[in-house]
């Protein structure tokens, strides 16, 4: 997602208030394929809400962003979760068949080259085949983020629109105008809090950039601390990760509140959801896998 933050957070031509705005409505016209279908759903949602509710969008936003966790990527994350644990548990069993599918590739290779890329070979295909049967297959651990990513993306293009931020890709626009007066949600002028009293401009004080970028980089180090990497190439995303996380702030900086409100509170509650999930769903101790022996170090000769 970190990727996304300057097309969402582009700097905006401030619409003028003062102009007659019209109807609440993504685009006049039916939208032409999915994602301006999606987006108008969304927004409709959203104002829907702001009017039947009666709550401020400095409350409504959090709000929706909440239920959306809670309702959608919480249950997969959850799902995912439990397929990972199982992986977990069935390792030993895994770590059994590394013996005698060791002895069975010496008889059919001829070099301990040959010998070592062909248990290899088949330590994968035996993993995918008990991954398989208990259900534990690498895109159902997948799903959350999955899911999440779009998710996340569509809620940000909606608010972005409200806000009047021109500069959407054509691909996005449907048959409509996105980012013009008509976009624009005027109540978002005056329902913040505290600091951030208008939504339509960034947060003059950089505290929502900034706690969003630090709830990245919380998050990041909180699964860095409960699954430390184990591989250089685990490290290096790692690394990447904490790094594309700290420039989040300066990226989403210019964003308007609506925005950075929106992303502080989804990432909190994912920090949260992963402390709380740690503690209810814990992993155990990561088994050390079993080193491969080679047959031709201990005396065998190779087959001629």
């Amino acid at each position: 997602m970190l990727h996304l933050y300057p097309l969402l957070a582009k700097p905006l031509y401030r619409v003028l208030l003062t102009k007659p705005l019209h109807h609440r409505q993504f685009s006049s016209t039916t939208p032409n394929h999915l994602i301006p279908a999606i987006l108008s759903t969304t927004h409709d949602l959203l104002t829907t809400l702001h009017t039947s509710t009666h709550l401020p969008y400095h409350t409504l936003i959090p709000l929706s962003a909440i239920f959306l966790r809670l309702t959608i990527t919480t249950p997969l994350t959850i799902y995912s979760r439990r397929r990972a644990l199982r992986t977990q548990r069935l390792q030993p069993i895994l770590s059994a068949y590394q013996h005698p599918i060791a002895r069975g590739a010496k008889s059919a290779t001829t070099t301990p080259q040959a010998w070592e890329l062909k248990t290899r070979k088949e330590m994968r295909e035996k993993r995918r085949e008990l991954w398989k049967r208990w259900g534990c297959q690498a895109w159902k651990m997948l799903l959350a983020p999955v899911v999440q990513i779009p998710v996340w993306v569509a809620a940000s293009m909606t608010l972005r629109g409200m806000t009047g931020i021109e500069g959407l890709p054509t691909w996005l626009r449907g048959s409509g105008e996105i980012g013009g007066e008509a976009w624009v949600e005027e109540a978002l002028a005056t329902e913040g809090a505290l600091w951030f009293g208008d939504l339509l401009i960034a947060d003059p004080y950089l505290a929502l950039p900034m706690g969003f970028s630090f709830l990245l980089f919380a998050n990041i180090e909180l699964q860095s601390k409960l699954h430390p990497p184990s591989t250089r190439k685990q490290r290096v995303f790692t690394n990447v990760l904490r790094i594309l996380s700290l420039a989040a702030f300066p990226l989403t900086a210019n964003a308007p509140a609506a925005l950075t409100l929106y992303w502080s509170t989804s990432a909190m509650f994912s920090l949260v959801q992963n402390i709380i999930l740690a503690k209810v769903m814990p992993r155990g101790d990561e088994l050390e896998p079993c080193k491969f022996q080679d047959p031709y170090s201990v005396g065998d000769k190779v087959r001629e």
